[in-house]
């Protein structure tokens, strides 16, 4: 006895409520059982996807020696009121050509929901993944903003670089490219980063990735 499963090669669900989803097929072929294709294509191919970076000359900020509290050395605020943002690269890049710490270069983040941000920081910009698409995404990347909620963020560490020499480079990107959308930022709420080494004095700004999708948060 055959049992048949038919359906159609359609675009992603705009939203994902609670209850039953359309079963559907991907542009190669394959029944969708993931929100997105291998490798993200389809987000990629919606314009879905975004990713944060360096527009023109940027000044980022020396690795912390300490750990920090309520002052992350970038944030990035979803401004977006119906929009999800899940991540799959967060890293930090150096952006000048100084000693970049004998012992290592350690990336956290942490995650808040006050206070909101406006404007973008300079030389910063954030940008589709797809070279044709129309698609805009309102994320905002900051610093100088001082967390109010939590009262206590909780600090993690999301990449490390085990450089041991105090060469300059300013090609230096401490990053997780593995992180699979298991990281998100539901509509209003934001990311503090911050980088972390004793001895370092090269300066670093952020280098993240995310897909943007209407989600049902809990």
């Amino acid at each position: 006895m055959a049992t048949f499963f038919q359906g159609l090669a359609s675009r992603t669900v705009t939203a994902l409520t609670a209850g039953n989803a359309t079963a559907s097929f991907g542009q190669t072929g394959g029944l969708r059982i993931t929100t997105f294709d291998a490798m993200y294509m389809d987000a990629v191919r919606e314009g879905r996807m975004f990713q944060c970076g360096i527009s023109a000359a940027i000044t980022g900020i020396a690795p912390a020696a300490a750990l920090l509290t309520t002052s992350p050395q970038f944030s990035i605020w979803n401004a977006s009121t119906t929009k999800t943002m899940f991540f799959t690269t967060i890293g930090m890049e150096e952006t000048n050509a100084a000693a970049t710490g004998v012992t290592g270069v350690n990336v956290r983040y942490c995650l808040y929901t006050t206070p909101a941000s406006s404007g973008m920081y300079a030389g910063a910009a954030i940008a589709n993944c797809s070279a044709t698409s129309t698609n805009t995404s309102a994320a905002i990347l900051k610093t100088a903003v001082t967390i109010t909620l939590p009262a206590a963020p909780v600090w993690a560490s999301i990449a490390q670089s085990y450089h041991i020499g105090a060469a300059a480079s300013c090609n230096l990107y401490v990053g997780n490219d593995n992180v699979g959308g298991a990281i998100a930022l539901p509509p209003l709420s934001g990311m503090g980063l911050a980088t972390f080494s004793p001895t370092a004095t090269g300066l670093f700004a952020p280098i993240c990735r995310w897909i943007e999708v209407e989600s049902t948060m809990y």
